[in-house]
C-alpha cells in the first residue's frame, strides 16, 4: 500500500480504494445491465412455448436486481469515500444525472417486478381486462428499465473520466462493446416479438427455446 494523491493506494498505487470501488460498482452495473436483464427480457419474447421459461425469466431478472442493489451499494460508498459530494443534492457533486439515473433504475425495477408477480398471480377468471393491463404495464416498465440501465452505463462512462482519482479513462475498446452489447439486445428483442413465441405457444415463423410445442401458458 502506498499512498497516491495523500490517500491510501492499492494495487501498486494505481488505484486507491475510491477507485477500487467505482470499479466493483462498473463491474456490477454493467453485468446487470448488459448481460442479466437484456437475457431475461428476451427468454420472455423468445421461450414462451417452453414450460420453465418464467422459471429462467425469473432466476435472470432476480440475478439482475441482485447485480443492481450492489452496484447501488458500491456507488453510494465510492461517492462518500471520494469527496464528491452526496448522491443527488450536492452542489459538489459532479455528476448528478449518474446519480439519479441509477436511483430511477433501482425503483422502476422494483415496481415493475411487483407488476409482474400480481399479473402472473391474477387468474383468467379475475378478468381479462385487468391481467392485460397487469401484463402491458410490466412489459412497458420492463422496457424502460432497460432503457435507463443502458443510459445509466453509458454516462457511468464519463463519470470515471472526471471522478477517478487515478486520473486514467475508461479504455477504448470499452464503448464499442457496450454499443455492440445494446445492438444485439434491440434486435433480439424487435425481432423477438415478430418471430418469437406468442402465448399460445405459437412460433411466428421461427423454432421454441424448448422442443415441446403448443405448450401454453395461461398465466402470463
Amino acid at each position: 500500500m502506498v499512498l497516491l494523491h495523500g490517500k491510501a493506494s492499492l494495487y501498486g498505487g494505481i488505484f486507491d480504494f475510491h477507485d477500487i470501488v467505482i470499479i466493483a460498482h462498473a463491474v456490477t452495473g454493467c453485468l446487470a445491465a448488459c448481460i442479466l436483464v437484456p437475457a431475461g427480457i428476451l427468454v420472455a419474447r423468445w421461450c414462451r412455448g417452453s414450460p420453465s421459461w418464467f422459471k429462467v425469466h425469473l432466476a435472470l431478472l432476480l440475478a439482475g436486481l441482485v447485480f443492481i442493489f450492489a452496484c447501488l451499494g458500491t456507488a453510494v460508498i465510492a461517492v462518500g469515500s471520494g469527496g464528491h459530494g452526496t448522491q443527488f443534492s450536492d452542489k459538489t457533486t459532479v455528476d448528478r444525472d449518474h446519480h439519479k439515473l441509477g436511483l430511477s433504475v433501482v425503483l422502476v425495477m422494483l415496481v415493475q417486478a411487483f407488476i409482474g408477480l400480481a399479473s402472473r398471480l391474477t387468474k383468467p377468471s379475475d378478468g381479462i381486462s385487468r391481467r392485460s393491463f397487469l401484463r402491458w404495464f410490466h412489459i412497458v416498465a420492463g422496457v424502460v428499465t432497460t432503457a435507463l440501465l443502458y443510459a445509466a452505463v453509458y454516462d457511468g462512462f464519463y463519470e470515471w473520466d472526471i471522478t477517478s482519482d487515478s486520473g486514467t479513462l475508461v479504455p477504448n475498446g470499452v464503448r464499442p462493446v457496450f454499443w455492440v452489447l445494446f445492438s444485439l439486445a434491440v434486435v433480439g428483442y424487435i425481432a423477438g416479438w415478430i418471430f418469437g413465441k406468442k402465448d399460445d405457444g405459437r412460433a411466428q415463423g421461427s423454432r421454441s427455446c424448448s422442443p415441446e410445442e403448443g405448450v401454453r401458458d395461461d398465466k402470463f
